[in-house]
C-alpha cells in the first residue's frame, strides 16, 4: 500500500520528564492534528495518556529549520470526552497559524462518520448521494505512530504501522484503561507509546461514476482513504503465571515464592472511532470555549 511520506507530518510525540537517575525527557504516547471547517485546528490524543501522566505533558513538534521544539501542553488546557477515550487540545487558530512549526492537519471532512461510513474528499457527489462508502471488515487500514527505539534525534520520526480491520463499534470492550472503549478492532500490533495515534482507513478498489462539464459519463477507479479513530489499547493474551523466588532470595520456603505474569501481546488493537473526536469537539461546552479563544 502506498502512503504519502509527507502525511507522516500530521503527527507529533508526546513527553514527559522523568527522574531515573538523571532528569530525562521520554516520549510517551503519539498525537495528531485536526482541523475544523471554521480553521481552528487541535492536538489530539488517547484521554487516558492525559489522566496517566501525573506530570506536566510537553509535545514534541517539528519545526521548518529541520529540527524540533518542546510546547508544555499542560492539563487544564485538554478537553476530554466523557464517554470515550479521547482528549482535545486548542492549539492554533485561523487567523494565526503557526508558520514557525513543520505539520499537517487532518481535515474535519476526512473523518469515518457514525455509520462507519465516508463521505470526505476523494468521492463523486453521487456517492456522496448514495451514503458513501461504507467500511468493512478486512479492509486496509494503517497508523502513523511514535516508536520507542527511533524517536529521532534531530527531528520527529514516526512509523508507519499497517493492518486490516477486524471488528466493527459494537458493544462495550473492557481494556486496561478506568473505562470501556466502544470501537474498532484491528489485526495491528501495537505496545507503549502508540497510544493516541491516528488511524486511517483505506477503501478497497471503487468504481465511481460521475459527469463531466461537457454531459458525458465518466468513470474513475482508485482507493479513497479517511481518518477511522484513534489507537486506544491493545489486547495481551493470558499466560499461566510461573513462579520464581523474590529478588536477592536464597533459601527461602516454597510458599514464599511470588508468581510473575509475563504480557503477551495478541496483535488486535481496539481503535476509537473518529465520531467520538467529533462528538468532542462539537460538544457544547468546548464549542463555547472554542469560540472564546477565536
Amino acid at each position: 500500500m502506498y502512503v504519502d511520506p509527507d502525511d507522516l507530518e500530521c503527527v507529533a510525540f508526546l513527553c514527559a520528564d522523568r527522574c531515573v537517575g538523571a532528569a530525562r525527557r521520554i516520549p510517551i504516547a503519539t498525537a495528531f492534528f485536526v482541523e475544523l471547517p471554521d480553521g481552528f485546528r487541535y492536538l489530539v490524543t488517547a484521554r487516558h495518556v492525559v489522566e496517566r501522566e501525573l506530570g506536566q505533558i510537553q509535545v514534541r513538534l517539528n519545526t521548518r529549520s529541520g529540527s524540533f521544539q518542546f510546547e508544555p501542553a499542560p492539563h487544564e488546557r485538554w478537553e476530554r470526552s466523557h464517554e470515550a477515550d479521547v482528549a482535545a487540545l486548542p492549539f492554533s487558530r485561523k487567523p494565526e497559524p503557526r508558520t514557525d512549526l513543520a505539520y499537517r492537519v487532518i481535515p474535519y471532512e476526512c473523518f469515518v462518520d457514525a455509520r462507519c461510513c465516508y463521505t470526505g474528499p476523494g468521492l463523486t457527489d453521487e456517492l456522496r448521494a448514495e451514503g458513501g462508502i461504507p467500511v468493512h471488515l478486512g479492509d486496509d487500514m494503517y497508523s502513523f505512530s511514535l516508536f520507542t527505539a527511533r524517536v529521532g534525534e534531530q527531528r520527529n520520526l514516526p512509523v508507519v504501522r499497517f493492518g486490516h480491520i477486524s471488528g466493527l463499534p459494537a458493544e462495550p470492550i473492557k481494556v486496561d484503561h478506568e473505562f470501556e472503549v466502544v470501537g474498532y478492532v484491528a489485526e495491528l500490533l501495537s505496545w507503549a507509546g502508540h497510544s493516541g495515534s491516528p488511524v486511517f482507513w483505506a477503501s478497497g478498489t471503487q468504481v465511481a461514476r460521475g459527469k463531466l462539464r461537457n454531459g458525458s459519463e465518466a468513470i474513475a477507479v482508485g482507493r479513497v482513504k479517511g481518518l477511522l479513530g484513534l489507537l486506544s489499547a491493545h489486547f495481551d493474551i493470558p499466560t499461566v503465571p510461573e513462579r520464581t523466588r523474590g529478588v536477592g532470595a536464597t533459601e527461602e520456603p516454597e510458599d514464599s515464592l511470588e508468581p510473575i505474569r509475563i504480557k503477551l501481546n495478541a496483535g488486535l488493537a481496539v481503535i476509537t472511532p473518529a465520531e467520538e473526536i467529533r462528538r468532542l469537539l462539537m460538544r457544547e461546552d468546548v464549542v463555547e470555549r472554542r469560540e472564546g479563544l477565536k
